[in-house]
């Protein structure tokens, strides 16, 4: 190996780090501060919710779903695609976290129509936040889910070409059937 090879790869694996660390010190910072700021928000505009009437603030429904956020915006520092790895294949049907959310989607069903489909927006709303912010959080999960979008939408695009190519044979089909009328 040359030493104009060696700087160059010397050079590479120092921005690769560089990059690598940026990323880890101030963009996971900044994730974690905006899921914050999105479950705030997302906290307030139930809170809002039951502050118009609609459902009470001593409601068990409400009590639990508030509390989830609350502990969600205390412990997003801790979220991370190995950690929902981890509790996926380790609680079982019977662990008491999933027992209560067991319950509570139970008593959230005996509701008013309107106040379930809050509380259910509610819970939906969170829990995409917290997901979108455990993909961002990983550059590795990141680039993957999106080449996957990529493939996705190539297959998509794939597919919508397949079938609409009948549509574009049917002009030459009709030209093709006036000639030959012609021809006869």
């Amino acid at each position: 190996m040359t030493l104009i090879a060696a700087v160059r790869i010397a050079r590479f694996c120092f921005g690769l780090s560089l990059l690598w660390t940026l990323f880890y010190l101030s963009v996971r910072s900044f994730l974690l501060d905006e899921l914050r700021q999105k479950l705030f928000a997302i906290r307030d505009d139930l809170f809002d919710f039951a502050m118009d009437g609609a459902i009470s603030f001593d409601d068990q429904s409400y009590r639990e779903l508030r509390d989830d956020i609350n502990s969600l915006i205390r412990f997003a520092g801790k979220l991370s695609f190995m950690r929902l790895l981890l509790a996926s294949l380790v609680v079982r049907n019977d662990h008491p976290g999933t027992v209560a959310v067991r319950h509570w989607t139970e008593r959230v069903m005996g509701l008013d129509p309107l106040v379930r489909k809050k509380l259910l927006q509610t819970r939906h709303a969170t829990l995409h936040e917290v997901i979108f912010y455990i993909v961002r959080r990983s550059l590795i999960l990141y680039v993957l889910v999106s080449l996957l979008k990529v493939i996705g939408l190539f297959v998509d695009t794939v597919r919508n070409f397949i079938q609409r190519l009948p549509k574009f044979a049917e002009p030459l089909e009709a030209q093709a059937h006036d000639e030959l009328n012609f021809a006869a």
